[in-house]
């Protein structure tokens, strides 16, 4: 007798590995004990819940995707704040931006495009 025993560990071993849910699933419904596939069918023969749980462990890792980034902050004045936000979208470095908080981020590259257009704007100052 074999037994086995599916973990969120080795479901994320194999998903780094480029192995999809989809694959894994595929896998052991092709697997299954003839048993199990002659009393459940061949797609049944493995619970919907494992099935599931596979899929939300591999949709876990593609829930966050983390960058560098640099946040800017304190604006001088709202125009200067627009200023930037639009620049960064015309550039489409623009990560996120907040108008009530007067927060905006760029990517890692947008980071030296955003410091000279702040100095042409400000015509040769380096504060950014």
């Amino acid at each position: 007798m074999s037994v086995g025993m599916i973990t969120r560990e080795s479901v994320r071993g194999a998903l780094q590995h480029g192995i999809t849910a989809a694959q894994i699933i595929s896998f052991l419904r092709a697997n299954a004990h003839p048993q199990c596939i002659a009393t459940s069918g061949a797609i049944n023969c493995l619970p919907i819940t494992v099935a599931d749980q596979i899929r939300l462990w591999e949709d876990e890792r593609r829930r966050m995707d983390l960058k560098d980034a640099y946040i800017y902050s304190h604006f001088e004045s709202e125009d200067e704040f627009q200023g930037v936000c639009d620049y960064a979208q015309e550039r489409g470095i623009l990560l996120w931006a907040n108008a009530q908080q007067k927060l905006v981020i760029v990517n890692e590259e947008g980071h030296e495009y955003v410091r000279q257009w702040y100095k042409r704007s400000k015509g040769g100052e380096t504060t950014a």
